[in-house]
């Protein structure tokens, strides 16, 4: 199995703790959870925040 990382930004709605602005991409959210996948079949296997 090869398990493949990756961080990404996540969109919020509403007042949700630990979601910021993000100039890069003009909205808020969350700041680079690591998300995994099944790096042959691409399946999501998990995600996580970052504190």
């Amino acid at each position: 199995m090869i398990i493949d990382l990756d961080s990404t930004h996540s969109d919020t709605y509403g007042d949700q703790e630990l979601a910021d602005f993000n100039a890069h991409y003009g909205t808020v959210g969350f700041h680079h959870p690591l998300v995994a996948f099944e790096g042959i079949t691409r399946d999501f296997l998990r995600a996580q925040l970052r504190s």
